[in-house]
Parts: structure tokens; C-alpha cells; sequence
């Protein structure tokens, strides 16, 4: 497969987007396996995608909008033979909160809910809801204006309005996965709830009673890594999260698993591409 790499605009420290077109090729495209501290809103212009995430596929068309939470490790596999156009905005939960506070507004419900890994919301959704007016309002294109910043401020606060209500109506155009994987989502669920202890390939195949080669054969078709990288990035941008929240980098490398400082101090620079006294 092709592979897709991406730059973004910075809006502000909390709040990033990127546009891209891409014309149909003969092969699939894959972006990925990504994780990103801080939500994700990709709008499905044209083409399209199977995104797995979680041990689960959706099958997204054109006109669907997908919502990431923070630290959710997902690939996007982008169909041959169609044009592919994507809008996407990465933005802090913290930027609302601030604002929300001094408007003395609730915040959304969709972050006070609990986190979900993944929202896909319909097409039929996106334009009754006006998410696609509100995304591409953040993406537009007038270098020139003066406003434009606050522009994107305005489209994030009107994308955050549509998605409270949306929540507030049910939820019922969020669409379910087209298929799933229970050895895959069994492996996750156990790493989620085993954070702070040693993970290794054998204790997993013991527990799930399956062979070390089944499942990191079957975890690394499905997930686009391997198990043990798939450990390393979850345990990091948990660490990673814990630092910001004002935990010491001890601390959170105790929470994680870490015995070795070293250890934790090479792999969180490996992955985060700065050191935990940057991060905080």
C-alpha cells in the first residue's frame, strides 16, 4: 500500500488543521497506525476509507465525519479507484474549557460523557447538524483576511455546538462498526486495564489462551503494528497525559510500568519526539 503523510497549520498551541486531495490511485492508501493527544475531527469530503481502530472497522463514505479522543491508537485504509479528500482539525478539549468557563457555558456533553475511542457520524448527520460548514469554515482558504483566525475559533465553537447537540438528540446517527475483531479487542482491554504493570507477549498468549503466533500475527494484519509497539505508544502518551496533569515524571513512570527510568526516558522521547520536561 501507499502511504500518506500530512502536515498541519497551527492555529494556535491547542488547535491544528490540515486539508488534503489526493487523486484516485490503483493501489490503497494507508495513513498510519496514529495516536494524537488531542481530539480528532476528520471530515470525509470525497472518497472512501475503512478506518480501524480498537480492534474494530468502520466503513466510511463520503460525506461521514469522524471523532477520535485523545491517545487512540487508529489507521485509515483509503480505497483504490476513488478520489480521496479529507478535512481534519486536531484541537485540546482545554481550549473550549477555558472559553466555556469565562462565557459561563456547560461544556459539551460529548467530553463530560466519558471518552469513546471512536464517533463516526453519518453524512445525513454531518449536514443536518452543520458539521461540514463548521469544519470547512476552520479550513478556509483566505490567507488575506485578517480574521482569519478568529474565523477557525468560530468554526471550532460551532463545530463543538453541533456535536453537543447531537448528543443531546440520542446520537442515533452515529453509525456502528462494520466488523470486529474479540481476540483483538480482548488484547486491548486487558493492556488498557493492566497499564501499570510489565505486558509481555507471553503473559498476553497465557491469559487470552492462544499461541504467541496467532496473536501477534492475527494483532499485526489487523492492527497495522505489533503488539509490543502498540504497548509502548499506549503506556507513553498515558505518561505523557499524567505529566501534563502535573503528576512528576517519576510518578508517571511508575503509573505506567516503568522500572527503569532510562528505559521510560528513551522510549517517551522516541515516541513523543521530545522529552517528558518538554511535554509538561
Amino acid at each position: 500500500m501507499n502511504k500518506i503523510f500530512t502536515e498541519y497549520n497551527r492555529v494556535g498551541d491547542d488547535f491544528f488543521y490540515h486539508h488534503t486531495k489526493t487523486e484516485a490511485s490503483d493501489e490503497p492508501y494507508v495513513i498510519g497506525p496514529e495516536v494524537h493527544t488531542s481530539y480528532e475531527a476528520l471530515y470525509l469530503i470525497d472518497g472512501e476509507l475503512s478506518y480501524v481502530i480498537e480492534g474494530q472497522t468502520y466503513e466510511v463514505g463520503r460525506g461521514a465525519l469522524i471523532l477520535v479522543s485523545p491517545n487512540a491508537i487508529h489507521t485509515l485504509k483509503i480505497s483504490a479507484g476513488r478520489d480521496y479528500e479529507r478535512a481534519v482539525i486536531l484541537f485540546d478539549v482545554k481550549i473550549m474549557q477555558r472559553l466555556f468557563s469565562e462565557l459561563d457555558v456547560e461544556m459539551t456533553r460529548v467530553f463530560t460523557e466519558g471518552r469513546l475511542p471512536v464517533r463516526i457520524i453519518s453524512a445525513e448527520a454531518v449536514k443536518k447538524y452543520g458539521f461540514d460548514k463548521a469544519v470547512l469554515s476552520i479550513i478556509c482558504e483566505d490567507k488575506s483576511s485578517e480574521y482569519k483566525k478568529l474565523r477557525m475559533i468560530s468554526g471550532l465553537i460551532e463545530f463543538l455546538i453541533a456535536l453537543d447537540k447531537l448528543v443531546k438528540n440520542g446520537g442515533a446517527s452515529l453509525m456502528a462498526p462494520s466488523s470486529s475483531d474479540q481476540l483483538i479487542r480482548k488484547v486491548i482491554e486487558f493492556i488498557d486495564t493492566h497499564m501499570s504493570e510489565e505486558i509481555t507477549l507471553d503473559r498476553l498468549a497465557g491469559e487470552l489462551f492462544v499461541s504467541k503466533s496467532t496473536l501477534c500475527h492475527r494483532f499485526s494484519a489487523y492492527m497495522n503494528l505489533t503488539i509490543n509497539r502498540y504497548v509502548a505508544i499506549k503506556k507513553i502518551h498515558l505518561a505523557n497525559e499524567l505529566i501534563r496533569s502535573g503528576k512528576s515524571v517519576e510518578a508517571a513512570a511508575i503509573a505506567v510500568g516503568y522500572e527503569n527510568y532510562t528505559s521510560f526516558y528513551y522510549n517517551f522521547k522516541k515516541i513523543m519526539k521530545k522529552s517528558p520536561a518538554e511535554c509538561r
